[in-house]
């Protein structure tokens, strides 16, 4: 099960959800992914996580949920949201689309080679879907200097640091780039179909 949370490093009522981000991580069988939107940047912070793909990426799910663009936003599994720190309102979303039965398979594999992550994937899926290839890095900490959130030292958890799309299929290599100075903890490969829903997904974490 993928949980994506939007989120930013500027934005005051974020940090509640990022540490439920942590929490919902517990569970085994959900896979976290923190998405770090940059529009927050212009007022007085830049996220040194974010990114304008990631913002585009939310703008993909506004599109299709018709909730807008907010952070912290939480989607759970491509096709429900909630407020990112709304914990009942998570677990029950969570609950509601881990009954649901598969209608595509995926396996990952994944190995660093020096500042690159190489993910081989295999996925079966219907016409249409889409195979997406995440890495992710966790516990990064930062002491936040300027915004809402000032002086706050804050630790973000499973970071998106790049994202590759690739079409289903067997043996599919990705390469996906570490950035300077980055880490990289693991990769979570997920098959999302035409309407955004998330049908599969698998994750390889690095030793």
């Amino acid at each position: 099960m993928v949980v994506e949370l939007f989120t930013s490093q500027g934005c005051s009522s974020c940090p509640p959800a990022d540490r439920l981000l942590t929490a919902l991580g517990e569970d085994p069988q959900v896979f976290p992914l923190a998405f770090h939107v940059d529009y927050w940047n212009r007022l007085g912070w830049r996220d040194p996580f974010s990114e304008e793909r990631w913002s585009e990426h939310q703008a993909r799910y506004a599109e299709v949920l018709g909730r807008g663009v907010y952070t912290p936003q939480l989607v759970v599994g491509g096709v429900r949201d909630v407020v990112g720190s709304n914990r009942r309102g998570a677990l029950a979303a969570i609950a509601a689309e881990r009954g649901r039965p598969g209608a595509a398979t995926i396996r990952v594999s994944a190995v660093r080679r020096g500042e690159r992550v190489l993910a081989t994937t295999t996925a079966v899926a219907p016409a249409g879907a889409r195979v997406v290839v995440v890495l992710y890095d966790r516990r990064l900490s930062t002491s936040i200097e300027r915004g809402e959130n000032a002086g706050l030292r804050h630790v973000d958890d499973f970071v998106v640091r790049d994202l590759v799309e690739q079409q289903p299929g067997a043996a599919q290599t990705a390469s996906l780039t570490v950035p300077a100075g980055g880490g990289a903890r693991g990769v979570v490969a997920y098959v999302q179909a035409r309407d955004l829903r998330i049908l599969a997904a698998a994750r390889s974490e690095l030793r």
